[in-house]
């Protein structure tokens, strides 16, 4: 009764927000847009990677290109669910979202980066302080925001393939087209196979061989409707996949073989301006229905049960903006409004059926200040769970940048933000435990940017994060989830780019970060490594064609109990312009045949050469 209950006002809340989806979505740029209700982003406070350097660095999908950035780490296991980490914040921290959308299913809180094929995507914007209160709940690791292609505008077709030694190969499609009196339409399809070999180590230590096999096909629909001041825009995604996830870092070695996965995913938003007002409205809904098996590790020689998980995710958010200017002095005002259900059922042959539900609000406001070489950006915030509004927990971020010169930047953050348990932390038959209460970060980072006209960026930026309330699962009898303890990561990151864009261009990076817990002790967190270098060369040639060289080092770090050794790869990607329209690009990776492992076990793949073609029209 319960749930029917809040399914009944999700759905009022859903319903309430169509009426007055009359909007226009002002985004940056002639592509992309917003459909969920989400506030404007703040130039310079994201990293950012376009469609155009997706295309030329050879990259296919999302966890691709989020490897680009040097400050994220993505993590395979093999090429089933990819994984990625913000300075020490794991996947399920952090508030992925698609054109505002959060897409992490409820469960476990993840999210499948490979599945967004990049015809879709316009730009790449990653945050990695903790999101504000003004994005509703969860984000309290960073925040990962892909933009992909609007309806509106004029005639475009996107097409590529693709082909890899992996072996693997995909196919993708993006198409949009007018349909007259402000109405537009949007489609994309698409495919991909994969069936790589990678070398692992079998439980009585002979040497063995795991087949990743991974195949999806999706497609996904969008409509726009333009007026004068106003957009709106609706939006649904199907995708069927079978793939594999690699064990986790914090709760077991198993294997886990998704044997037919289906995902459904629809959205509408709205986005009106009128002078200095503006309003955002937008509702959501994210299915999955999953079939799994289990292993006891990658030899799949021993089968542990069979699980079959079905979940919703749902929401509808109110987003407002008021700005004005006094004299020298222009400040923006913010209020959002937003609401979020999920539920999911899990049925594990031979335990007892595991699920359950959760609701919450999150008010917030906030106030951004500018004046000539100052800005002051402040929000204030709080969840409050619908079914114990007693246990709300407050959440705040402040932003205060400095531009004394335009060569030169340097912001302060200070945040608290909360995160939510998963349902399975809450209601896994054997390990949930329903009295969890959420994770609280406290957060202070200071960041200095230097700007040489075009030929020099740089930024040096240092982090401290605290959370409180860690949950993981008991580390004396390994079953059932508790709020461990505190624990601590602090880093420092130094990012050198010359000539970006010149014939003859490049960089360095150097990562470096530290975590500690009383409980877990001086290397609490999995495949968080010490130290990380990264150089990379890069060269074009009039527009006609370009290349690519990268050269990583990651330092030792810790993976299910084993101590993975330091590795250093080198990866080579060229493109060239066949003719106005068509584009290839060839990619190398791990150029030198490092042999290196990529979890405990699991021993990265030899060189991957992969070709792709890519074509647009418009």
């Amino acid at each position: 009764m319960i749930r029917s209950a809040r399914s009944a006002l999700a759905a009022a809340l859903v319903m309430l927000a169509l009426p007055f989806a009359t909007a226009r979505a002002d985004g940056p740029g002639p592509y992309e847009t917003v459909v969920h209700a989400r506030a404007r982003r703040e130039k310079g406070t994201t990293l950012v990677i376009t469609a155009k350097e997706l295309t030329e660095r050879g990259v296919d999908n999302l966890a691709e290109a989020l490897d680009l950035m040097p400050e994220v780490i993505v993590r395979q296991g093999g090429n089933g669910q990819m994984r990625i980490d913000l300075r020490g914040a794991k996947q399920r921290e952090m508030l992925i979202l698609i054109d505002g959308v959060p897409v992490d299913e409820p469960w476990q809180g993840t999210f499948d980066l490979a599945s967004i094929p990049v015809t879709d995507i316009v730009e790449i914007r990653v945050t990695l302080a903790p999101a504000s209160p003004l994005e509703g709940p969860g984000g309290d690791g960073g925040i990962v925001e892909v933009m992909t292609l609007k309806a509106s505008g004029g005639r475009r077709l996107d097409a590529r393939v693709r082909a890899s030694t992996a072996p693997d190969a995909l196919a993708s499609i993006t198409g949009r087209t007018p349909l007259g009196s402000g109405l537009a339409l949007r489609g994309s399809a698409g495919g991909r196979w994969g069936d790589p070999s990678y070398a692992v180590i079998a439980p009585g230590g002979a040497p063995a061989q795991f087949q990743d096999a991974d195949g999806q096909a999706h497609t996904s629909l969008r409509l726009e409707k333009e007026w004068k001041h106003t957009r709106v825009t609706g939006d649904a995604w199907y995708e069927h996949r079978s793939y594999f996830i690699p064990p986790t870092d914090t709760e077991s070695a198993q294997l886990q073989a998704i044997r037919g996965e289906d995902a459904f995913r629809a959205v509408v938003g709205s986005d009106s301006n009128w002078g200095g007002f503006r309003l955002a409205l937008g509702a959501y809904t994210n299915l999955l229905s999953r079939a799994s098996d289990y292993y006891q590790d990658y030899t799949q020689t021993k089968f542990t049960g069979h699980e079959q998980l079905t979940a919703n995710r749902s929401g509808a958010a109110a987003h407002s903006d008021y700005a004005f200017t006094r004299g020298e002095v222009r400040t923006t005002l913010s209020a959002r409004l937003s609401f979020d259900y999920e539920w999911a059922s899990d049925r594990f042959v031979g335990q007892m059926p595991g699920g359950g539900d959760a609701s919450f609000f999150e008010p917030a406001l906030g106030a951004e200040v500018k004046w000539r070489w100052l800005s002051l950006d402040a929000a204030v915030g709080g969840g409050i769970p619908l079914d114990n509004a007693g246990s709300a927990w407050p959440e705040a971020k402040l932003r205060l940048n400095f531009q004394p010169s335009p060569f030169i930047s340097i912001r302060l953050v200070g945040a608290r933000k909360g995160r939510v348990p998963t349902l399975r932390e809450l209601y896994e038959p054997v390990d949930g435990n329903a009295k969890l209460t959420p994770e609280q970060n406290s957060y202070a980072e200071v960041q200095v940017d230097l700007h040489a006209r075009r030929w020099l960026t740089a930024r040096l930026t240092g982090y401290y994060r605290h959370t409180e309330g860690l949950i993981r699962l008991d580390p004396e009898t390994h079953m059932r989830y508790v709020n461990l303890d505190d624990i601590s990561v602090h880093g420092l990151e130094a990012v050198v780019e010359i000539l970006h864009g010149r014939p003859i261009g490049g960089g360095l990076a150097y990562i470096y970060g530290e975590a500690a817990s009383k409980t877990l002790g001086l290397d609490p967190i999995d495949n968080f490594p010490a130290h990380r270098f990264e150089a990379w060369l890069e060269t074009t040639w009039r527009g006609h064609a370009g290349a690519v060289l990268r050269v990583r080092y990651v330092s030792a770090r810790t993976d299910q109990g084993m101590t993975l050794d330091p590795y250093a790869v080198v990866d080579l990607s060229g493109w060239a312009r066949l003719n106005r329209f068509m584009k290839a690009t060839l990619r190398v990776d791990n150029l030198l045949d490092e042999r290196y492992l990529l979890r405990s076990n699991v021993a990265a793949l030899p060189p991957v050469v992969a070709l792709s073609l890519e074509g647009v029209w418009e």
